[in-house]
């Protein structure tokens, strides 16, 4: 049965649930995006956070925060609670950041293109990198973690990377004609 309905005053991202609250990203006509917590029994609002810049912001959420990411490269953590924003970080050797984040275990993973694709390891208490990887092609998509690897794929190839250090485990470089925006899954 419905249990609620909420009309956010503009186009709303996809759902993320932590907290018991439902957490999305909401378009403002004024500009840049709104965060917003809802509770998740009355869809009543909790908390809600202006995001500057692009209207194209995905989230994550992990260890009591929620990662919210723009297209331009800004990564934002908040605490999940309270709204209350704790860092900051603009990437600014890529270009164009279009897939969501994945947070866990202590690191966020994003994926910005431009000039080839970067893969980056975030740390969630600061916004600092951790490492990087260079990735070669048109394409992009958003990072699965498990068993401390991190699975990316991009530009019709698949990359297995160990999630502490970055170093390679494998890559499958597939064969396509007009690059891919593959999102590796891990069942």
């Amino acid at each position: 049965a419905l249990k609620w309905v909420r009309d956010l005053g503009g186009a709303v991202s996809y759902p993320l649930i932590a907290k018991n609250m439902v957490f999305v990203t909401v378009v403002d006509p004024d500009g840049g995006t709104v965060l917003r917590a809802l509770a998740l029994q009355t869809g009543d609002t909790v908390w809600h956070r202006h995001i500057d810049g692009s209207n194209a912001t995905n989230i994550a959420y992990d260890n009591g925060k929620i990662f919210a990411q723009n297209s331009l490269g800004v990564l934002q953590a908040f605490d999940a609670g309270s709204g209350k924003p704790i860092w900051g970080h603009q990437f600014t050797d890529q270009s164009f950041f279009p897939a969501p984040p994945t947070a866990r275990k202590g690191m966020v993973f994003v994926a910005g293109i431009g000039e080839g694709g970067t893969l980056y390891a975030v740390s969630e208490n600061n916004g600092n990198t951790i490492w990087s990887k260079q990735v070669f092609g048109n394409g992009y998509g958003a990072a699965a973690f498990a068993d401390d690897s991190v699975y990316y794929g991009y530009d019709c190839s698949f990359f297995k990377f160990f999630a502490g250090n970055g170093n390679l485990d494998w890559n499958n470089n597939g064969t396509c004609s007009d690059g891919g925006n593959d999102t590796a899954l891990f069942y």
